[in-house]
This record gives C-alpha cells, structure tokens and sequence, in this order.
C-alpha cells in the first residue's frame, strides 16, 4: 500500500479555522449561559472536544483512517472534526442490533 501523504498545510489551515470558529461559538454561548445548567456543562463538554482535535491537527497522522490507512478527506474533516475513520470504515465501528 503507498504511504499516505500527510494532510496538506492548505487543507490543515481550513479545518484549523473551521475549528476555531466553531470554539469561539461555544465560548460565546458559554459566557451567555447559566453556570452549572446542563446546556452549560454540554457546551464544556463540546468545547473540550474541540481543543482536543484542534491539538490533533498538528499531529502527522491526522486526516488517516485508523482502520484501513486511507485519506479520510477533508469534507469528512469539516463535518465531523473529530473523526479518525473514512466514510468507508465508519460503518465497520456500528454495532449489529440485536
């Protein structure tokens, strides 16, 4: 299998201010919201994830399918940020209903 080429400093720099935009928009709902309310501790939450893969974008391996190794693609990127599988493996982490 060819080595995937790591995520493009363009493409980087677009999820990277897709992300900060979005942390913004929980820091301002979360200035305007009740402390200690659950939409609060949702926005905490949502927040938290966001620094999180805002610091993964600057490890090589972001943007590569865990699974198969494959380019996740930057579409897959910008809508969900936190992903680390492409749209070919996502369904192979669903489990069967029983």
């Amino acid at each position: 299998m060819p080595a995937i080429p790591p995520l493009a400093s363009r493409d980087r720099r677009v999820l990277r201010t897709h992300i900060l935009t979005e942390l913004e928009r929980v820091d301002e709902a979360l200035c305007s919201s009740a402390a200690g309310s659950p939409a609060t501790q949702q926005l905490a939450a949502d927040r938290s994830r966001l620094a999180d893969v805002l610091a993964r974008t600057e490890v090589e391996t972001f943007g590569v399918c865990g699974l198969c190794g494959s380019f996740v693609g930057v579409e897959r990127l910008l809508a969900l940020p936190d992903t680390d599988r492409c749209s070919a493996c996502a369904p192979l982490l669903r489990q069967p209903y029983r």
